[in-house]
């Protein structure tokens, strides 16, 4: 491996990542500087995967886009100075108890709810997968959070919390079923 190779990936993904800088600073359009970006970042990739083998070299591609990503957010913070204005302050008021009602409600919806319905169907579903038991824990423990954070993402975003819940809960007892069977 010679210092050449490296070093040009790094450039690439530098300049991939410069040119979709400039195109989203630019008040107009510029598909060219988005074409030449998207490129350059994906010839980085290639030259990351040929120099490394493709699961290193695409792990070292994301790790150099973010860093320049950064190191260019970083230099452009301090180069606009917005001034802002503060805002007068209001006196606080009490919540009406209905609109407390609701929101403590969704709070348990979004927590509690969530989070054991998260749980039977994580393991329910892969319970019935062919898969080896460790496997089958470690997946759920992973995939956990995210139902988790799904389920109330959906709950605090619903108009109507009927459609929602009734889903979930559902879907919560088949896991269930499927871990008690």
């Amino acid at each position: 491996m010679d210092i050449f190779s490296p070093v040009l990936s790094l450039l690439l993904s530098a300049g991939g990542v410069g040119c979709l800088y400039a195109a989203w600073r630019q008040k107009q359009s510029a598909p060219l500087l988005i074409a030449f970006g998207w490129g350059g970042l994906l010839v980085s990739l290639v030259t990351w995967s040929g120099l490394l083998g493709v699961e290193f070299g695409v792990t070292y591609a994301l790790i150099a886009l973010s860093l320049v990503a950064w190191l260019l957010v970083g230099l452009s913070a301090g180069s606009s100075r917005v001034k802002l204005k503060a805002k007068p302050s209001l006196p606080l008021s009490r919540p009406l108890l209905r609109t407390l009602g609701k929101h403590t409600g969704l709070l348990f919806l979004a927590v509690v709810l969530a989070g054991v319905v998260a749980a039977f169907v994580g393991v329910g579903v892969l319970r019935v997968l062919p898969m080896e038991r460790a496997n089958t824990v470690i997946v759920s423990i992973l995939l956990f959070p995210l139902v988790w954070g799904g389920l109330s993402c959906w709950y605090c975003a619903a108009e109507r919390l009927l459609k929602p819940v009734l889903i979930s809960v559902a879907a919560g007892a088949l896991g269930a079923l499927a871990i008690f069977l």
